[in-house]
């Protein structure tokens, strides 16, 4: 688990050609992301109430940043970048903290 920024309300992954900012279902401030890729962490997930499911996000290489209002030369910073992922991945938010589940490779 990390944490991550915000003062649009969103959790920023992609890109540095192409991102999307999700809402965290709470608005500004910091909170934690995480990443679910074990069937252990699935069924301690499940277990949980609360998440809203925002969409998927899908692709061979794409980051989750830590900042939602990053400018243009931050895209490619390693000190902005929590996570870099591959696969398709289900988004979650509750109260703006952020869960990515890992649906497929």
């Amino acid at each position: 688990m990390k944490r991550y920024e915000c003062d649009g309300g969103t959790i920023m992954i992609g890109t540095k050609d192409s991102r999307v900012c999700l809402p965290n279902g709470y608005g500004n401030g910091c909170f934690e992301v995480s990443i679910i890729e074990t069937d252990e962490q699935r069924k301690e997930f499940r277990k949980q109430n609360g998440w809203d499911w925002l969409g998927t996000v899908n692709g061979e290489c794409f980051y989750v940043y830590d900042y939602d209002c990053l400018l243009r030369d931050e895209f490619t910073d390693p000190l902005r970048i929590l996570y870099t992922l591959h696969g398709r991945y289900g988004v979650y938010c509750s109260n703006g903290d952020i869960t990515l589940e890992k649906w497929d490779d």
